[in-house]
């Protein structure tokens, strides 16, 4: 497995490049500075999406300190039932509803 860096002057200078190169060398990377890796086929990326069974939140995410009841640390089922509580709200008519002067 490639150890990458995403964050090296290189790799910023030319983000098509860097992650061209990473799908021509090996399907997934660890990062040299942190714990985590970047997967990069589109192929891998929906399967990790999908995947609720292999790849699960049920112990956090790199986005958050671990708290079970936030929604971003949920697996479906339980996001859909957040997510389609909210969806009105984050419409795009919801978000002018909610943005509109008085």
């Amino acid at each position: 497995m490639n150890i990458v860096d995403p964050e090296s002057p290189e790799a910023l200078a030319d983000r098509v490049g860097f992650y061209n190169e990473l799908r021509r060398q090996c399907p997934v990377a660890r990062v040299e500075r942190g714990d985590y890796y970047i997967l990069s086929s589109f192929r891998d990326v929906e399967t990790l999406l999908k995947d609720h069974e292999r790849f699960t939140k049920a112990w956090g995410n790199q986005l958050d300190t671990f708290e079970p009841n936030v929604a971003l640390n949920q697996d479906p089922p339980r996001f859909d039932a957040f997510r389609s509580t909210y969806a009105g709200y984050m419409s795009p008519r919801g978000v002018q509803r909610w943005s509109a002067a008085p």
